[in-house]
């Protein structure tokens, strides 16, 4: 699972920037589009970095279930970036209403993401200061 989400962080910060690049270039002359674009592109890199962190830290030699919350941030944020910033990306492109529906659930996903990282941390060793 650490080396998927590795290679979803190189996918999603390649795609970050080519819709950022898209919203630039292509959705110059709209600036709804344009926005929207610039807001998936953001969401992506942001999340892109996060997913890299929770594969790496998986594979740390780190308590088991620290482990298991980092692996679960991580798929949580390939799951919430792809549905948030596809959707919004797929809004920007063809506007259809259904697509609409997924991009809360995206949200939310990267928001459970980011609780899962957390619990990863916390349930990390204190180790002393030297």
């Amino acid at each position: 699972m650490e080396r998927v989400l590795v290679i979803a962080a190189g996918l999603a910060g390649f795609a970050g920037v080519a819709i950022g690049a898209a919203g630039s270039h292509l959705a110059a002359g709209n600036p709804a589009s344009r926005d929207l674009l610039d807001i998936a592109s953001r969401y992506l890199l942001v999340h892109a970095v996060a997913m890299l962190g929770g594969g790496v830290l998986a594979q740390l030699a780190i308590p088991k279930r620290a482990r298991r919350l980092a692996l679960l941030a991580g798929a949580l944020f390939l799951i919430g970036v792809g549905l948030f910033s596809g959707g919004i990306t797929l809004h920007a492109l063809a506007g259809h209403p259904v697509i609409d529906m997924i991009i809360p659930i995206g949200g939310v996903t990267m928001m459970l993401g980011w609780l899962a990282l957390a619990g990863c941390g916390a349930g990390l060793a204190r180790r002393p200061r030297a």
